[in-house]
């Protein structure tokens, strides 16, 4: 008689153990009546970030937007290329985020919307902004980093 390979008897016991007994997500009992969130506050609304003023036509590529958003952890921004996200400074809730306006002439409109902690959006805040090489050089043309615009 042949000896049986006690690893691959207990590899076979155990597949067979798995195929019989099921694989699937487990299942949660929750006792009758138990309705309660999971969070002691109910959600609040999520308000759309301020937007400082874009002064009339722009000149360089990139932008700095700069505002408050209130409650919210992050600033999305779209409407020109690839989306660009920032935090949001969690003392004052201000954030600034270097937008890319890399086509001249152009005319953007961005959506800008605050996100909660929890994936929750804002209505988006609309800036119009007019890209055009020969528009006069604003005086406060800075980055967020303080690097200038130019």
């Amino acid at each position: 008689m042949r000896s049986v390979n006690p690893n691959l008897f207990a590899t076979l016991a155990a597949l067979a153990l798995t195929a019989f007994t099921g694989c699937g997500s487990p299942s949660v009992d929750l006792p009758s009546g138990n309705d309660q969130t999971t969070s002691q506050a109910p959600p609040s609304e999520l308000t759309a970030p301020s937007v400082r003023g874009v002064a009339g036509p722009y000149p360089y590529a990139k932008l700095a937007l700069r505002g408050t958003a209130g409650n919210a952890v992050r600033v999305i921004v779209k409407g020109a290329g690839n989306p660009v996200t920032t935090a949001v400074q969690p003392v004052d809730g201000t954030f600034c985020v270097d937008v890319e306006l890399a086509a001249a002439p152009a005319h953007y409109t961005l959506d800008v919307r605050t996100q909660g902690g929890d994936g929750r959006l804002s209505v988006p805040t609309t800036v119009q902004v007019d890209r055009a090489n020969d528009a006069p050089p604003p005086s406060d043309a800075t980055l967020c980093g303080g690097a200038s615009a130019r």
